[in-house]
This record gives C-alpha cells, structure tokens and sequence, in this order.
C-alpha cells in the first residue's frame, strides 16, 4: 500500500479503536452498533487485502484497493453521522465539540 493509503487505514483503525473504546455511550443504539461493526469488518478486509498485495509489485492504487477504501470511507462517514445525531439529540457537550 501508498504512504497515503496506510495513513488512511491508520486514521479508519482509530476511528473504530475510538468507537470500541467508548461503546457502552451508544450501547442503546442499535444503527450506531451496527455501523460500528461493519467498519470494523471493512478495517479487516482492507488489511487482509493488504496482506495480501504485499508482495506483489505494484505501481498505482489497484481497483480492489480502491472499492475496499470507498467502502472503508462509508462506513466512517455512516458512524461518524450518526455520532453526529446522537451527539446533537443528547446535547453532549463533549462530544459536540469534537464536531466545531
């Protein structure tokens, strides 16, 4: 993978690691769980990927890379939505800071 490509599965890694670490705050929701675990499944497919063009000499992005970071990018922007939601709905004031 690029420098730019491992620093994106590096910044999705802790998105997810953020999520995992505080998930009894959206223990009740289920769309945010659910949103969670489907970017944790698409962190491991892109490392599996990953792994598994690691030895293949390649220049450029391939197209699976680039359907599994598309897929990856959804996700997040999924959870990072509804975090969003529920940091507006509860009137968290921590948490809506991190979205100014």
């Amino acid at each position: 993978m690029t420098d730019r490509q491992n620093e994106k599965l590096n910044m999705h890694q802790t998105v997810l690691n953020y999520c995992r670490e505080h998930a009894g705050v959206y223990a009740g929701i289920p769309a945010f769980i659910r949103g969670v675990d489907e970017l944790e499944g698409y962190v491991a497919d892109t490392k599996l990927i990953a792994g598994h063009q690691s030895g293949v000499a390649i220049k450029g992005t391939t197209a699976q890379k680039s359907n599994a970071e598309n897929i990856l990018v959804q996700a997040c922007l999924t959870v990072a939505g509804s975090l969003y939601v529920y940091a507006f709905e509860s009137k968290n004031p921590v948490l809506w800071k991190k979205f100014r």
